[in-house]
């Protein structure tokens, strides 16, 4: 558990309610204002987050290209051990998405990755704290090299040959995580059952005894023997019930993987961007997709606080910030079991502003004209 709590620790030093960003978004476009000046575009723009089973993936915005360049994903359920694979880096390949873990569980890491590999350091800056850890990373020099995944361990594991040529690749995995060895958590179920959803079959399970089921205590029965995982004191929900029977099949899962990762993506880009969905893309059928975070633009109230006034070409650049706050709710149907995605609330957060002041000497103090 000591992962997965790190990076609210960090949240909590850093202030869940403070700024998300140490630095502003530079200009996409500009426009002349008519006022002697030129209005730059407010980084404050809604967010989308991904919930899918108990992973959460949160798109890496490019405000200047109107992209998504790929997506961070963390782990926030209670199966895990110290060696569980918590936080990850997802990027669009030649041959479809790659995956990138990380030793350390917290998810600013792979922020911070992120950021350095796109050089933007504000493809966050609309999450309510993964910008802000992701900074505190880089400012700390705290950060880590990548290790390419497959769907449930990193390449360079000693298991994944018997991982690959396995017909029982979840007993492997259950097995891996019991001496200790790094897994991804609820991956490779994720993208078994993304697989199936699309109206592929999986390979059955070779026979009764290499099944996985759920005790009647709670416990994970895996492989014949009836060895078990630790009895989980959680009750059995649907969730728990309909993961902890999903068959495996690690092709399949990297296939489904990739199909719910392109998905993610089209609906980021057509709530963020305007940028429309395929109409191959079913989005909300079938819950395949789980739920949807959404997140308005900040709210900001009171006087703006001049940030940084910074000489460019024939003016000043002016950035301004203000505390504020923003509506997000919970929607669709959550991945495992279909029922209705519910949640909804306010949070703090800084909205931002900018504008390039031509043929002037510094910044006014009350925010741009």
């Amino acid at each position: 558990m000591m992962k997965a709590k790190l990076a609210v620790a960090m949240l909590c030093a850093l202030g869940a309610g403070g700024a998300v960003s140490a630095q502003l978004a530079d200009p996409a476009s500009v426009s002349t204002d008519g006022i002697g000046g030129v209005d730059l575009p407010s980084s404050s723009v809604a967010y989308v987050e991904f919930e899918v089973g108990e992973w959460l993936f949160a798109p890496a915005i490019s405000s200047e290209s109107q992209t998504i360049e790929g997506f961070v994903g963390y782990y926030t359920g209670d199966d895990v051990t110290e060696a569980s694979i918590t936080a990850l880096w997802f990027e669009q390949g030649v041959d479809g998405w790659e995956i990138y873990s990380f030793e350390d569980g917290d998810p600013g890491v792979a922020a911070a990755h992120a950021m350095l590999a796109r050089d933007d350091d504000k493809l966050f800056d609309e999450h309510p704290w993964l910008g802000a850890l992701g900074h505190h990373r880089l400012a700390e020099g705290s950060i880590e090299f990548p290790r390419p995944m497959s769907v449930a361990a990193p390449l360079d594991s000693k298991w994944q040959a018997t991982l690959q040529s396995s017909v029982d690749p979840k007993g492997v995995l259950s097995t891996m995580v019991a001496v200790g060895a790094e897994v991804a958590p609820e991956l490779p179920e994720i993208g078994s059952r993304v697989w199936e959803r699309l109206g592929n079959t999986l390979p059955a399970p070779v026979n009764s005894s290499t099944a996985t089921s759920v005790t009647p205590g709670g416990g994970v029965i895996v492989g014949g023997g009836g060895s078990t995982r630790p009895v989980d004191p959680r009750p059995i929900t649907c969730e728990v019930r309909a993961r902890a029977n999903q068959t495996v099949d690690l092709a399949a899962s990297a296939a489904g993987l990739d199909a719910l990762l392109d998905e993610l993506s089209f609906a980021a880009s057509a709530q963020l961007f305007n940028a429309g969905v395929p109409a191959t893309a079913p989005l909300g059928n079938f819950c395949l997709w789980g739920c949807t975070i959404t997140r308005d633009p900040c709210s900001g109230t009171g006087a703006w606080t001049l940030k940084s006034n910074v000489p460019d070409n024939d003016g000043f650049r002016c950035n301004y910030s203000r505390s504020g706050t923003r509506n997000w709710t919970k929607s669709g149907l959550t991945f495992w079991c279909c029922n209705t995605c519910t949640g909804s609330g306010t949070e703090n957060c800084t909205e931002i502003d900018a504008c390039i002041l031509v043929g002037q000497i510094g910044c006014p103090p009350g925010g741009c004209p």
